[in-house]
């Protein structure tokens, strides 16, 4: 008897930017970014997508634990507007007791001559739960920095540790506002720091302008 063959993260990652992201890729307004941290680096999103919204896909193998899965939800809730899970079908039927109740499902299957299928069970609806301050953690302490003397705020102001300056800048900032601008600086990065290629499709390479 021959044992089946488990697709692993990489399976599933190379689909998922061929046959559901690709679009994304080709659209100079959209920035995919494979293994993106979130929160000062508690935790990595999988894949991100920052185009008019913040979206996190998560990928669960049939070869992957879910024992993280629980406080990667809730990390992912305080940050991103849309939220999917990308699950093999062996954990399919147990995710449900991890993911909140607005993420999206797709199903990824392996097809009878070898290929990656994937199927939606769910789709994702809006987060309307994300967290300010959570959000903000996505900037660079010069990010934020430039934001606040825009803002008008004073040179004595900025020079507060960085944890007090994401407090300021949620203050003077509505959510949706803070998000648009998180959205306009990720997009706009040209130097990530300690930031190898580590996909073949990762936009943050790509070579025309955002």
């Amino acid at each position: 008897m021959v044992k089946e063959i488990q697709m692993n993260d990489h399976d599933i990652r190379v689909n998922i930017h061929k046959k559901i992201l690709m679009r994304h890729h080709k659209n100079n307004n959209t920035l995919v970014i494979d293994e993106l941290g979130l929160k000062n680096g508690d935790c990595r999103a999988d894949i991100a997508v920052v185009n008019g919204c913040l979206c996190g896909f998560e990928i669960k193998s049939d070869s992957d634990s879910l024992n993280r899965l629980r406080n990667q939800v809730d990390i992912y809730d305080a940050v991103f507007d849309y939220s999917t899970i990308i699950v093999g079908e062996k954990h399919f039927p147990k995710v449900m007791n991890y993911i909140s109740d607005w993420w999206g499902i797709q199903v990824c299957t392996k097809g009878s001559i070898g290929g990656v299928n994937f199927y939606f069970e769910r789709k994702a609806q809006k987060n309307l739960e994300s967290d300010p301050y959570s959000i903000a953690q996505f900037l660079w302490k010069e990010e934020v920095v430039e934001i606040l003397l825009n803002k008008g705020i004073g040179n004595k102001e900025i020079r507060r540790p960085k944890a007090e300056l994401y407090q300021i800048l949620c203050s003077i900032l509505t959510k949706s506002d803070l998000n648009k601008m998180v959205r306009q600086f990720l997009k706009k990065r040209t130097n990530w720091r300690d930031r190898k290629r580590l996909f073949q499709y990762d936009d943050l390479f790509r070579s025309s302008s955002m």
